[in-house]
């Protein structure tokens, strides 16, 4: 039976192996260079003694040291405490309302 090229595709992602470790920043990485590891190519730099990073990533690192956060493209979809403190406040006033709670209507 010939799979399709979507049926493929599925099976390889569920079959994918987790990576021992994640790849060098210089060899195409995605996660970028330890912050503590940049503050000490800018010392190194300002010293002037030789670097591994680039030119652009040091003038980069001078303005931003920290990594920009990775997201993953999509909005968090987990209650944060402040949802849940909302949350419980808003139920706590609309059984109240509503008599639910034993109380005598609004407030």
């Amino acid at each position: 039976m010939k799979r399709t090229r979507n049926e493929r595709d599925r099976t390889a992602q569920r079959t994918s192996v987790p990576r021992a470790s994640t790849a060098h920043p210089s060899r195409g990485g995605s996660r970028g260079y330890d912050p503590h590891w940049r503050a000490a190519q800018l010392a190194d730099d300002a010293a002037g003694l030789p670097t591994v990073a680039s030119n652009r990533s040091l003038r980069r690192w001078r303005q931003r040291i920290q990594p920009h956060e990775m997201t993953g493209n999509h909005e968090e979809s987990v209650f944060t405490d402040e949802d849940r403190f909302l949350l419980l406040v808003f139920r706590e006033k609309s059984c109240r309302c509503s008599g639910l709670a034993g109380g005598a209507g609004i407030d």
